[in-house]
């Protein structure tokens, strides 16, 4: 008999932008000198992923050629995000700036009248092990836990682009550990919502950071990873 697991499908989730403690890979901000008493803050993005950026500066002598701190990215490239010019051409300058980062968009609106696909295939039916709100591990989520083999074959119930993934974890259980544990993978949409497909397996990630998929498409292999019950 095959082991039954907890494949978690997060339909919708929306992107607040909070924090991060690293760099994500593809990803960089940096200052440089633009000539003529100006320097650019520049964004470079090196694989086809969807960011938001949050810059706060730190400017003495120097003003920025906009108010927008907020950005959002996408693609491969470099973007120049802000200029800065010296407003004393005959006093000293100094710049700081910190960002805070996260993958999607952030501001955009959610597209309500989406058909979303069911994340396997239409031939299945699976028992509904945990809905939207639920109070093992869904508080205040929009996402829903399907009970399936492990190994099952996941697609995707909407196109967009992979923006995060993860697949090198083996481990399961309910200690706040293993919340940082599951293997996933994640779509960004059109319309700056996210999916997330959580507990594969693990190497259960059938496709790559940057690549565009379609609906329906297989993303993953169902699994036991993270925070689960088994």
């Amino acid at each position: 008999m095959k082991r039954l697991k907890k494949s978690l499908f997060a339909t919708l989730f929306f992107v607040f932008l909070v924090a991060r403690a690293a760099e994500p890979a593809g990803l960089s901000v940096a200052i440089q000198d633009a000539g003529s008493s100006r320097f650019d803050v520049i964004a470079s993005t090196t694989v086809n992923s969807q960011f938001s950026v949050l810059i706060s500066l730190n400017l003495n002598n120097l003003t920025a050629s906009s108010s927008q701190t907020l950005f959002n990215l996408s693609g491969i490239g470099n973007t120049t995000l802000l200029t800065l010019s010296r407003t004393d051409s005959n006093a000293g300058y100094s710049y700081g700036f910190t960002y805070q980062w996260n993958f999607g968009y952030s501001g955009n609106s959610h597209n309500d009248d989406y058909p979303y696909r069911i994340p396997y295939s239409v031939n299945d039916t699976f028992r509904v092990g945990q809905e939207y709100f639920g109070a093992f591990s869904h508080q205040n989520t929009h996402a829903i836990d399907w009970t399936m083999p492990e190994g099952t074959k996941i697609h995707a119930a909407r196109g967009g682009t992979v923006i995060d993934l993860k697949e090198d974890s083996n481990e399961a259980g309910t200690d706040q550990r293993h919340l940082d544990l599951s293997n996933y993978v994640t779509i960004g949409h059109d319309d700056g919502s996210q999916a997330n497909y959580a507990h594969l397996q693990q190497n259960g990630a059938l496709v790559e950071l940057g690549d565009s998929v379609t609906t329906g498409q297989l993303i993953g292999l169902s699994g036991n990873t993270g925070f689960s019950t088994g």
